[in-house]
């Protein structure tokens, strides 16, 4: 018994003499772990020792298509080659052919979204940054790291790189290449949303255009059109006087475009009214014949300002399968040719420009208009179809008219989580005006023809 008591007195002081040891040493650190923030759905987690919670995902894709290569202007005159793509196509310039065109494209890319929210006493505080790293094949090929968006919002206010207040919906389906006959722009902007409730809400933007591609002039501004189609069609040094445009591109960006929206979001789908103003300021050279101008290569400075205006619906269909939908949009614009559509043809002379100078050095503004749907359909969790196309009309003043149409369709399988593989079809048509194809063309050396593409693709995606 005395062995016993005396085990027990000597535990005692042992862990009473370790104490007062550890009593000069550091506490260890207290285990921050990272905790799930449900506030703003799945995915956020609150950033360690902050009140913000954040979520990071995104994909990787691999994209595969083949591509149609009609050209837009035939070659009559000499020699063996007869096929050009000197009007758009694909990256094509006065000598790229059929031959040296490639009909296949293949691409690679890496995307990160990176969203941060906190509330304060004023409201939400938001930061959002989307970022991609893409590799493609051909005449685009190299390692390319682009942002596509960076932006602030507070309360009401958006400021940075956004989608612009004007757009609505920009399809269902793929759109590997030519996506379809809508807006589509991302651009820096300032913007204010005043929300009223029940999912309306107003917006007024201000956008810088030259940072989304909305300043649409020609290609060759300042440079008369080469000898392929233009000044030396006559004969050598001679003027063809049935040429009575002059070529217009942009200078500086004076004022930003403004951008007006109404809003409605609700359970049953959402709809939107769109408005912009845009500022046309550039520089025409006479490249015409004596109709046009007294002196070959004068230059006026001409500015006007542009417009657009657009509506448009998307409806849920529950009581045909859960995540169906359809939508229809519809866009009108003079002068500001990218408001309507941005994917319109826009080639080496005046066709799909915001403006043409025309006789006398008269500034007239393109006009435009587009419609548009699509329609999206769930057959099971892991099989969906969507189908979206529009047509458009431009007259661009008497020699730059054109109409065009496209269609996309795409079928996906998602066999797990996460993963889709899909299979897509694009189709687009472009029929020129006789006055159209009478301008860009002359008898025995070169013919603007009517155009139908066709691009056919597979895409396998990860989603993360």
């Amino acid at each position: 018994m005395k062995f016993k008591y005396a085990t027990m007195a000597a535990a005692m002081l042992a862990a009473t003499g370790a104490s007062a040891a550890d009593l000069g040493r550091p506490a260890p650190a207290a285990v921050d772990y990272v905790k799930v923030c449900d506030a703003y759905g799945t995915g956020f987690f609150y950033i360690p020792g902050t009140e913000t919670c954040l979520k990071i995902d995104g994909y990787v894709r691999a994209d595969y298509r083949y591509q149609s290569t009609t050209p837009y202007l035939i070659k009559r005159a000499g020699g063996a080659v007869t096929n050009r793509y000197y009007f758009g196509g694909f990256g094509a310039t006065p000598t790229a052919t059929t031959r040296n065109r490639n009909d296949i494209f293949t691409r690679a890319r890496a995307l990160l979204h990176f969203d941060a929210r906190t509330n304060t006493e004023f409201g939400l505080l938001r930061s959002y940054a989307e970022v991609f790293f893409t590799t493609n094949s051909g005449d685009n090929g190299g390692v390319a790291t682009s942002l596509d968006q960076a932006f602030i919002q507070f309360g009401g206010l958006t400021a940075g790189r956004a989608q612009s207040f004007f757009d609505f919906i920009t399809g269902y389906a793929y759109g590997m290449h030519y996506h379809e006959t809508w807006p589509d722009s991302k651009t820096n902007l300032l913007a204010y949303t005043f929300s009223f409730g029940n999912g309306v809400s107003a917006s007024l933007s201000l956008e810088d255009p030259s940072t989304s591609g909305r300043r649409r002039g020609t290609a060759n501004f300042g440079t008369p059109v080469p000898a392929f189609t233009r000044n030396t069609i006559g004969g050598a040094g001679v003027l063809a006087p049935f040429f009575s445009t002059y070529d217009f591109g942009y200078q500086g960006v004076k004022v930003p475009d403004v951008v007006g929206q109404l809003a409605i979001a609700q359970a049953w789908g959402k709809a939107q009214l769109s408005v912009a103003a845009h500022h046309v300021y550039g520089t025409g050279t006479a490249v015409g014949g004596p109709a046009a101008a007294p002196v070959f290569g004068t230059v006026y400075n001409k500015d006007d300002w542009g417009y657009a205006v657009g509506a448009g619906v998307e409806v849920n269909l529950p009581m045909i399968a859960p995540g169906d939908k359809i939508f229809a949009e519809a866009f009108y614009g003079k002068g500001a040719m990218s408001y309507v559509c941005v994917n319109c043809f826009n080639a080496y002379g005046h066709l799909g420009a915001d403006a043409v100078i025309g006789t006398r050095g008269k500034l007239g503004l393109t006009e435009a208009w587009s419609l548009s749907g699509g329609f999206y359909h769930a057959f099971s969790a892991q099989w969906d179809f969507s189908v979206s196309g529009g047509y458009a009309a431009v007259d661009g003043l008497g020699a730059n008219d054109y109409d065009q149409y496209e269609v996309a369709g795409t079928l996906r399988w998602k066999p797990v989580a996460g993963l889709q593989i899909g299979a897509t079809a694009e189709y687009r048509n472009l029929e020129f005006s006789n006055a159209t194809r009478a301008y860009y063309s002359a008898p025995g050396v070169a013919a603007l023809k009517n155009n139908d593409s066709y691009v056919f693709g597979l895409r396998v995606q990860r989603n993360f």
